[in-house]
């Protein structure tokens, strides 16, 4: 496991193939009930700020791990009950309550 990174870009197109690796990997009853946020730029830097705020990444154990220009989340929706997961809408959906919980967690820290 990586735990450290340098702030190099990454290209786009490695990052496409591993979403695209990630998406086909097996799920329970082929559910695929799993979409994949790519977070860059400024949105990476935002993410840390509520997840991690400045204040206590001194006393991270992995304070490299901040450095990373690409985040990739994983965001799992509650099973499938047979249905099929709807594909980008399903990753709307979830970068808005993705968003929506980044706000409220701000809200709290502050």
């Amino acid at each position: 496991m990586v735990r450290a990174f340098t702030a190099d870009p990454v290209d786009p197109s490695v990052v496409d193939d591993l979403v695209d690796l990630a998406r086909r990997a097996p799920s329970a009853g082929n559910s695929q009930g799993m979409a994949y946020l790519v977070l860059e730029g400024a949105d990476t830097a935002g993410y840390w700020d509520v997840s991690l705020p400045a204040a206590k990444r001194a006393s991270f154990g992995w304070p490299g791990l901040v450095d990373a220009p690409v985040l990739i989340l994983v965001l799992v929706r509650p099973p499938l009950s047979g249905e099929r997961a709807p594909g980008r809408r399903l990753e709307a959906v979830l970068r808005g309550r993705l968003e929506d919980r980044l706000r409220l967690m701000q809200a709290v820290r502050t």
